[in-house]
């Protein structure tokens, strides 16, 4: 659930935390710790380490710059909002629908801790810790059945967001 995201990881209080259909405005303030207006490249790589995903200084500047249309280094609301037409492309959606397939290591059509931590360690920059790939887990479980399925997986904004930074980066 995404307000478990916000209240765990960016240690926001739950009247802050956005509801659980994230909108690119909610999107845009779990990501701008400061509440400056603007996303720098170290808040992408903060957001993304609390659930254990690391991207270099490199890769994230490479994204924004995709995006920052004033060409001032940040994202601003507007620029973040164009980023709703790529997260939710045609190429976004089949990357995560491959990455899906590559993480189920056992075809099951559900994603474990485990396969979720052995992805991690061959897509991110370093290990992460086995509790924040739990707390992914948990936070992408819409149901709280324990399990992630593919919709669950695929229809998460953080996971299209990422696969955004992997895909235009």
């Amino acid at each position: 659930m995404a307000s478990n995201f916000c209240c765990t990881f960016l240690k926001k209080s739950p009247r802050n935390c956005p509801p659980k259909k994230m909108t690119m405005v909610d999107l845009f303030n779990l990501f701008d710790v400061d509440c400056s207006g603007e996303i720098t490249a170290e808040e992408i790589q903060q957001g993304f380490s609390k659930i254990g995903f690391y991207y270099s200084p490199d890769k994230v500047t490479a994204f924004i710059k995709k995006f920052d249309s004033d060409d001032n280094g940040v994202l601003t609301m507007d620029e973040f909002k164009e980023l709703n037409d790529v997260i939710n492309s045609a190429d976004v959606s089949t990357s995560v629908d491959k990455l899906f397939a590559e993480i189920d290591d056992n075809d099951d059509g559900i994603l474990s801790v485990d396969e979720l931590r052995t992805a991690w360690c061959r897509l991110s920059e370093k290990p992460p810790h086995h509790q924040h790939v739990k707390s992914f887990l948990d936070t992408v479980d819409d149901d709280k059945d324990g399990k992630v399925n593919k919709d669950e997986f695929t229809n998460n904004p953080i996971v299209r967001i990422a696969v955004a930074i992997m895909t235009y980066a």
